[in-house]
């Protein structure tokens, strides 16, 4: 469990906020349930990570 945590705070520290992934503003994050399909490698993680690093 340490080493998930460790992993967890490593991606976060990296998650660039100068920016915020277009679909940023438009997501209701007061949902109860949230869907963010897309290709590999399109910013569905880092969207989510500049969310958890900005709140």
């Amino acid at each position: 469990m340490d080493e998930l945590i460790e992993i967890y705070q490593e991606l976060l520290n990296k998650a660039n906020t100068r920016f915020v992934r277009y679909l940023y503003h438009e997501i209701d994050w007061e949902s109860r349930l949230i869907a963010i399909t897309g290709a590999r490698g399109v910013g569905k993680t880092t969207l989510l990570l500049q969310y958890v690093k900005l709140t």
